[in-house]
C-alpha cells in the first residue's frame, strides 16, 4: 500500500513540476489525456458521437500545440527538436482532421 502511495505522490509532483516549468506541454499531456478518455468513452457507448467529435478536437489543437511549439523553438546546441516529434504531430493532425471530416459528411 505504501508503495502505491509513493507512487501517486511521485506522479503528482512530476505533474505539478511540469506544469510550472512547461505549461504547454502540461497543456498538451492534458488534451491528450481528455481525448484519450473521450474515445475509450465512444468505445463502450458507441452511439454517443459527441465524445469522438470532442476527442478529435482535442486531438487537432494538441498537435498543431505541439507543431508550433516545436516549429518556434530556437535550436540550441543543447536542446534541438527532433524530426520525429514534427512527424507525430503532422500524422496526427492530419489523421483527426480527415477523421473528423468522415464523421461530419453526413451533416453537412
Amino acid at each position: 500500500m505504501k508503495k502505491i502511495i509513493r507512487g501517486l505522490q511521485s506522479c503528482s509532483n512530476n505533474l505539478y513540476l511540469l506544469s510550472q516549468y512547461n505549461p504547454p506541454k502540461f497543456v498538451e499531456l492534458l488534451m491528450m489525456s481528455l481525448a484519450f478518455i473521450m474515445f475509450a468513452i465512444w468505445t463502450v457507448q458507441r452511439t454517443q458521437l459527441p465524445y469522438v467529435i470532442l476527442g478529435l478536437a482535442f486531438v487537432i489543437s494538441a498537435s498543431s500545440s505541439i507543431l508550433v511549439r516545436q516549429l518556434t523553438t530556437p535550436k540550441t546546441p543543447i536542446y534541438r527538436p527532433s524530426r520525429l516529434g514534427y512527424f507525430l504531430a503532422i500524422a496526427l493532425l492530419i489523421a483527426s482532421i480527415f477523421g473528423l471530416i468522415h464523421i461530419l459528411q453526413p451533416y453537412i
